[in-house]
């Protein structure tokens, strides 16, 4: 099941907060009035996907922000989880709600690093 959004001020503050933590700036301006298009699906889907996606990441010399604390929430929920994704200059925001209130259940980002030359 997929479900549409836009990101309000509530979920860009609540993102921007879970992003401080894990040391990185995110500009709520930069989220609000985005439109994200989120995926309902069972947690034992999601959890072995966003490994592999991380390891992947990894190899190929991404930035990954804030991905433990991700999994970590990740793992701890049970059931149906909400999960899309939001491309912002070279930072792809993951979004991770809770499929009956919206309310954010965590965030990483994956960032590919400036070219070097």
């Amino acid at each position: 099941m997929e479900t549409g959004r836009t990101i309000d001020q509530e979920l860009a503050a609540s993102i921007q907060a879970v992003a401080a933590r894990s040391g990185m700036q995110v500009e709520i301006g930069d989220l609000v009035g985005q439109e994200i298009r989120f995926a309902v699906a069972p947690v034992s889907d999601v959890v072995p996907t966003y490994r592999v996606r991380g390891e992947i990441a990894n190899t190929q010399g991404l930035i990954l922000h804030g991905f433990e604390g991700f999994m970590v929430a990740l793992e701890r929920k049970s059931g149906r989880v909400a999960i899309g994704s939001l491309k912002v200059d070279s930072i792809v925001h993951v979004i991770l709600v809770d499929p009956s209130d919206g309310a954010l259940l965590s965030w990483t980002a994956i960032e590919k690093p400036a070219d070097e030359g």
